[in-house]
């Protein structure tokens, strides 16, 4: 287990570029303790966002198993911490190493924003004075843009 002193916990916690407590949105703290086992959550903190927890533990409740017993045979040393990984580090292969045999695998999830612009234009007027128009329309595709690309364990 890891600790960190009072003094570095404070300095944690004052940073501006990284949260280290949940935000107001967060799904209530006695929510996520009725969901979570009380042994994950002792060895873990958990946050759930827009009802996660809610939604694995009764819609996909073997999945939600299975991600429990992940996380109750991993365990993180300091060693892990401490040695450098190159493309993957020991802990997402301990962590897939578990997973994997119950057919979870790694996805990448990348959203692209297409924006579509349509007009129409003016082609003339006919004998009764009705305006003629052409529809015509323009695709923008924002590559990379502010969506975020995740990478992360699913089973399908």
């Amino acid at each position: 287990m890891i600790t960190i002193d009072d003094e570095e916990s404070d300095d944690l916690e004052t940073s501006d570029d990284v949260a280290t407590v949940p935000n107001d949105v967060a799904d209530p703290r006695d929510l996520v303790e009725t969901l979570i086992p009380s042994d994950i959550r002792h060895r873990y903190e958990i946050v759930s966002y827009r009802n996660a927890a809610v939604i694995l533990a009764h819609s996909r409740a073997a999945k939600f198993q299975e991600l429990l017993g992940a996380l109750r045979a991993f365990s993180l040393t300091t060693h892990m911490i401490r040695t450098a990984g190159g493309n993957e580090s020991e802990v997402p292969k301990l962590l897939s190493s578990s997973l994997r045999p119950d057919g979870w695998h790694e996805t990448i999830i990348q959203g692209d924003l297409v924006v579509t612009m349509k007009w129409k234009v003016e082609t003339g007027k006919n004998a009764g004075a009705r305006v003629s128009l052409k529809s015509s329309h323009s695709n923008f595709a924002a590559k990379n843009s502010s969506m975020a690309t995740r990478s992360i364990m699913s089973k399908t």
